[in-house]
């Protein structure tokens, strides 16, 4: 199954359950109970709080590095933990897979920064583009490292694509990939 996250609003790929697969199960702020396990698409609340449960299958994060995160590590104050790092505040994954076309050295201490804030492995796939809004070179970076994920767990995974951070670009291409490809 697919989520996609942006922001600290969360919606839930298309309802197509096998036995074993992931449940989304919804709880909005000021209810006692759990909302009916449902395609929710974009709840809209912002506060709501998401849970996931489903059978033990490697969740992994896939996320394009921005600016904000890059900044993070050094100037916290005014930008925040970053996109990726408050993920990974709020949630747990087994693995991180970041794609960036940043230069390794502006990479390297935000990537040192991160590797404290989560338990799950940390990748880093660089990927050359000519500019951070060229959709044809976001969409086969994307595919690419997509599919080594899938590979590297032949039992399944659950996929989580992150739209904050990068170009609406890259946003884009994640939406189109977790409603077709990778659903």
């Amino acid at each position: 199954s697919t989520t996609l996250l942006f922001g600290r609003r969360w919606s839930h790929g298309p309802k197509r359950r096998k036995p074993g697969e992931h449940t989304t199960v919804v709880r909005h702020p000021g209810t006692t109970s759990a909302a009916e396990p449902r395609h929710i698409g974009s709840c809209g609340i912002t506060s709501c709080l998401v849970l996931s449960c489903h059978m033990r299958r490697p969740a992994v994060l896939l996320a394009w590095v921005g600016s904000t995160d890059l900044r993070a590590p050094s100037d916290e104050i005014s930008v925040g933990l970053g996109p990726v790092a408050h993920a990974l505040s709020t949630r747990s994954f087994d693995e991180v897979v970041l794609l960036s076309n940043y230069a390794k050295a502006d990479l390297d201490p935000y990537v040192r920064w991160l590797a404290q804030r989560t338990s799950g492995r940390l990748r880093v796939e660089h990927r050359r583009l000519t500019g951070p809004t060229e959709f044809g070179e976001i969409y086969e970076a994307a595919v690419e490292v997509l599919e080594q994920a899938v590979e590297r767990n032949p039992e399944g995974v659950s996929l989580t694509f992150h739209l904050s951070p990068g170009t609406p670009a890259m946003a884009a291409v994640w939406i189109i990939l977790a409603k077709t490809r990778f659903p």
